[in-house]
């Protein structure tokens, strides 16, 4: 049996936080950039495959055979 991701979480992190906290002034070029990044961080941490081995956000997870 696997654990599979059904629902992600929602980013840990907004794309607003990082804008405020790069001092980016809205250049919203970086935007699609800067979110798969985030995305790759969750994903390396979050969930039944992440190096935590839990969810940190909530999703919805379903096992399959």
């Amino acid at each position: 049996m696997r654990t599979v991701v059904v629902v992600p979480p929602e980013p840990v992190v907004t794309w607003a936080e990082v804008d405020a906290h790069l001092r980016l002034d809205g250049d919203d070029s970086q935007q699609p950039y800067v979110e798969s990044l985030i995305a790759a961080a969750t994903a390396h941490v979050d969930g039944p495959n992440g190096i935590l081995g839990r969810a940190v956000g909530e999703q919805t997870l379903e096992l399959r055979t």
